[in-house]
């Protein structure tokens, strides 16, 4: 009994085994057996899971002496890490040796009568299988009484028995007598998958359908030998209808496994064509450059993670990728070193080529920002390394990998955070999209064309309806993106010039954290600062955006000044249930030089609505009469229609001269509640519109294809992050090491790269905090870049007034001068 329970497993011992990006590497018991591999959380703990060897797969990585992984068909890759290389060694030499005990375990033996039918080494009876061949001796089929007497090795060697003996349920003495022990016919075929092998159906039914083909072929053989004439008829017509079911049987399996594979090797080879026209293309069109400065600090290089699924001891039981995401072996993973990856990967942008091989270790090696798309100039860069001006960047359309699944428990994370503002606490980062709040700003102005056309507006009632038309166009890009963007660093900046308007943006305050921005062009001038206020309700997520939003129109070679205001948005099923978004809320947009202003409502989704994200707005001239009607939906479509002018006017404007609303102070609290007032005087069911008046002013530019896939991304978004030609540094581009580009830790997560970006985001925030420390008074004595501080006349609030230097100096090829480089390591 000793001897038998020490050979219980071929294999056994502790191996690390990849959990998530929170637990990382855990140590895992591993026990080996010819059917299967399992492991549990402790030495004879419970087993957590296992997996079938001929469902498995183990690879060696060249790369990590230490490291190995097992690719379960159906169900992911398992990543591996022994102590060291020849435990490495052992454990592959035992898994080879456990596979092939089962193949041949599988090779049943059914002798005739005369002998013994043997049936070996069905799931769940791998055991000491040879021994136990030699100790219980071998199984005799007997089909009245649906039993097998098993006969003792001692009644082999005389000789065989001319018949077989009948063991029944009662016949126990007779089977001990004669040497044999019965066994249960109905325990030959697996009649459910659920047991000690975790066996896919199909395959539990190929095993039946074997074993059935195997012990008929030998009893019908039996049969011919003592039956004749009709009998021997019947018999034939039985193994004919027994052969075909077989084979029939086994056709359809290989037919499956045979579709499977071609699906696999298609992907395979599209994927693989996919990359090598991106990565000639990106050649032709520009060549490999060095990559220079603090970049070649980032540690990237063509490895991709293959960690996308979490291990954590409440599941434990997810893989480090999915089977249908996993196209290469281990051994062909990236052999270049990270110099030389370094060189191939900067292509004509510091937009680099997608890897071919997923990255394999975590979280020495390096991530692979494989972008997805041709993003390089068309024309050849000059010697100097400068873009050609006027040169066509495509940009790109999809980041370099997908999202990354990872199943995490949010309520987990967010259960003790009900009621705080989440801006302020460092949230995990699968909580995060690779964006920044500075890049967010920007994407406000995707729609800035509305401000182009407004300022070409002759009516100042027409340039307020435009103005009100642009205020409803953020929230568009907002659907389906419930990840929120990272937290900037303390002088962090952002800029954009190739939409057709100039942005840039700093983070100019940590506690809290404000970012102040500047947008202009030809027709506007748009400039503000925003403070992210997050809140967590238990089912939802309430998210304020709070700061000054002020827009000039260049009108006949003056400005018009407006001021916007924002409402707040609204995450909904966070914990159970599917993810939804609406704004809600109701915006005050004033015309601060003239007295316009516009009324804008955010409608709340109703019990029994079936619509939601709808809005609607009327624009006033300054004695608050409507003139416009705009309604429809703020994710996808709106409309505008004239309303007939009112017979009965205002004697004064609303508005005095500051933009403030004109009201009664002994009637009203506050502005607010006066405001209040005024728009609950609306009646929206009964506005008088001009017939035949109505077009659609906006609609939301499409996304691309499954951008389901890369957070919800637009086109718009997708750029936001890319290291394209016109904003490579390497290419002579004059552009401050602080830029988000440039941000490792929102560079790697990009690029899927989980672990680097973790380590990266954890250095980052503790450098933060070493910088605040040494500041005695706080951040009163830090000075941001680009902006200063002022009381805004209107508002009398603080407020960050942009200097003008960012652009003057970048025109002089100085922007990168004098600036700390907060990323470097």
């Amino acid at each position: 009994m000793a001897s038998r329970n020490k050979k219980r497993y071929l294999h056994e011992g502790w191996i690390s085994k990849w959990t998530n990006f929170i637990g990382s590497w855990r140590p895992r018991y591993f026990m080996l057996e010819p059917g299967c591999l399992k492991y549990s959380l402790e030495k004879d703990g419970l087993v957590k899971e296992s997996f079938i060897l001929s469902q498995c797969t183990m690879r060696l990585c060249a790369d990590d002496p230490v490291r190995l992984d097992i690719d379960v068909v159906g169900r992911g890759v398992v990543c591996l890490r022994t102590d060291t290389p020849a435990e490495k060694q052992k454990w592959f030499v035992a898994f080879k040796k456990a596979q092939k005990i089962l193949f041949q375990a599988y090779q049943k033996k059914v002798l005739t009568p005369s002998g013994v039918y043997s049936i070996e080494g069905r799931p769940g009876a791998y055991g000491n299988s040879d021994t136990a061949a030699e100790q219980e001796g071998t199984a005799v089929l007997e089909s009245p009484q649906h039993y097998i007497s098993v006969e003792a090795p001692a009644a082999v060697p005389g000789k065989a028995s001319d018949e077989p003996s009948v063991v029944s349920p009662e016949g126990d003495d007779l089977a001990q007598d004669s040497g044999r022990k019965s066994v249960d016919v109905s325990e030959l075929f697996i009649k459910t998958r659920f047991g000690q092998e975790p066996q896919t159906s199909l395959n539990c039914m190929l095993s039946n359908t074997s074993c059935f083909d195997e012990i008929t072929t030998k009893i019908l053989a039996e049969l011919r030998e003592v039956l004749s004439g009709d009998s021997l008829k019947k018999v034939e017509t039985l193994g004919l209808i027994a052969r075909e079911y077989y084979e029939s049987t086994q056709q359809l399996y290989l037919e499956e496994v045979r579709s499977r594979k071609e699906l696999e090797q298609s992907l395979f080879r599209v994927t693989r064509r996919n990359m090598k026209l991106e990565q000639q293309e990106l050649t032709r069109s520009a060549g490999v450059v060095e990559r220079k400065g603090h970049l070649a600090e980032m540690h990237v290089s063509e490895k991709s993670h293959t960690v996308d699924s979490e291990d954590s001891d409440s599941s434990d039981s997810a893989y480090c990728g999915h089977v249908e995401d996993e196209f290469f072996e281990c051994e062909d993973f990236a052999q270049r070193t990270h110099s030389e990856s370094f060189e191939d990967e900067l292509v004509a942008t510091n937009d680099v080529v997608p890897a071919e091989e997923p990255r394999q270790e975590s979280p020495k090696g390096a991530m692979s920002e494989d972008n997805a798309t041709v993003d390089a100039a068309s024309a050849p860069a000059p010697a100097s390394g400068k873009v050609p001006r006027g040169a066509v960047i495509n940009r790109r359309t999809r980041l370099p990998r997908p999202r990354t699944e990872l199943k995490v428990s949010i309520w987990s994370i967010l259960k003790d955070l009900i009621g705080k503002d989440l801006a302020r606490i460092s949230m995990p980062i699968c909580l995060n999209e690779p964006t920044s709040a500075l890049q967010r700003d920007c994407e406000a102005f995707e729609y800035s064309h509305l401000l182009d056309t407004a300022a070409q507006q002759a009516n100042v009632i027409d340039r307020m309806a435009y103005v009100t038309l642009f205020s409803i166009t953020p929230y568009g890009s907002a659907v389906g993106r419930a990840y929120k963007p990272f937290n900037p660093l303390l002088g962090e900046t952002y800029e954009l010039t190739h939409r057709g308007f100039n942005f840039v943006a700093e983070q100019v305050g940590h506690h809290p954290p404000i970012c102040a921005f500047h947008c202009h062009n030809q027709y506007f001038e748009a400039y503000g600062s925003t403070n992210a206020l997050v809140r967590l309700t238990g089912k939802s997520v309430e998210v304020s955006i709070i700061g000054p939003f002020l827009v000039n129109l260049m009108v006949g070679g003056a400005k018009e000044q407006y001021s916007l205001q924002r409402c707040y948005v609204v995450i909904h099923n966070i914990i159970i249930g599917k993810i939804w978004i609406e704004t809600v809320g109701t915006a005050i947009l004033r015309n601060i030089t003239s007295g316009e202003f516009a009324v804008v409502q955010y409608l709340r989704k109703g019990w029994f609505d079936k619509d939601f994200h709808k809005v609607r707005a009327l624009v006033f001239d300054r004695y608050a009469t409507p003139h416009y009607h705009i309604y429809g939906k703020w994710s996808e479509v709106v409309y505008m229609e004239s309303v007939r002018p009112r017979s009965v006017r205002r004697q004064k404007p609303l508005l005095k001269p500051d933009g403030r609303l004109d009201y009664d102070t002994s009637f009203y609290k506050n502005e607010e509640d006066a405001w209040d007032a005024f728009v609950n005087e609306i009646d929206w069911e009964k506005i008088d519109v001009v017939p035949g008046t109505k077009k659609q002013v906006w609609k939301p530019h499409p996304r691309p294809p499954c951008h389901e896939n890369y957070y919800g991304f637009g086109y718009m978004t997708m750029e936001l992050n890319e290291l394209s030609p016109d904003y490579d540094p390497n290419r002579g581009v004059a552009i401050p090491p602080t830029d988000s580009r440039f941000r490792p830790d929102m560079r790697a997560y990009e690029a899927g790269d989980m672990d680097w970006a973790v380590q990266e985001k954890q250095r980052l925030e503790d450098r933060q905090r070493e910088a605040a420390k040494k500041r005695i008074d706080g951040e009163r004595s830090y000075k941001p870049q680009w902006f200063n501080k002022k009381l805004d006349p209107h508002t009398r609030a603080a407020s960050w007034e942009f200097t003008g230097e960012y652009w003057f100096r970048k025109a002089e090829g100085t922007v990168a001068e004098g600036v700390p480089d907060i990323f470097a390591r």
